[in-house]
């Protein structure tokens, strides 16, 4: 079995989901910074297997996406991204590097053989997890609203475009895994 770096993993978790639990205020947005302001959106589709996707209200009791921007005290910058969808036994989680120049995503790396900074994300189906080895996902559409000086909210489309490998195997898979992520105006 493969070792993954579960430090990464639990600091992921703990920014993704205690930062939703803290009410903030709700400032109105122009129209043009407003996207999808009440669903959450996704479509995922594995190679060699289907698709997965869903949609539902932010309020809904089976199916989740958070997701938070961070930033450290050097200014680097990544959004945190979790979606649980329960009835489908589907999860992603993972961080997206940002580029400070661009505004847009690292490329995908893994974080068990990946070196230097880089984007990752892990999808769980039942109990096969996928780990992201290489690709892209790239973001339109953001929103970004500070809760501290140091985290928020984020809202987006991210498109993403990636070869993943099956972590409960030796070998490195290239399984191409491609769909889309909408994230709800959480404010």
């Amino acid at each position: 079995m493969k070792t993954i770096h579960v430090k990464h993993f639990l600091l992921l978790l703990s920014v993704g989901l205690i930062l939703p639990l803290i009410s903030c205020s709700s400032d109105s947005n122009s129209g043009a910074d407003q996207i999808n302001d009440s669903k959450n959106s996704y479509s995922i589709t594995i190679e060699g297997d289907k698709n997965y996707s869903n949609s539902w209200n932010m309020d809904a009791e089976d199916g989740a996406i958070i997701s938070t921007h961070n930033k450290n005290l050097e200014g680097d910058e990544n959004i945190s991204l979790i979606i649980a969808d329960d009835p489908k036994n589907f999860s992603l989680s993972g961080a997206m590097m940002i580029n400070a120049q661009t505004k847009q995503p690292l490329a995908l790396g893994n974080l068990q053989v990946s070196e230097g900074a880089h984007s990752t994300f892990v999808i769980t189906i039942g109990t096969k997890n996928y780990m992201s080895n290489s690709g892209s996902s790239t973001l339109s559409n953001l929103v970004i609203k500070p809760f501290t000086q140091y985290t928020g909210f984020a809202s987006y489309t991210m498109a993403l475009d990636g070869y993943f490998d099956i972590m409960e195997t030796q070998d490195i898979e290239q399984i191409r895994i491609t769909g889309t992520v909408i994230t709800a105006n959480q404010f």
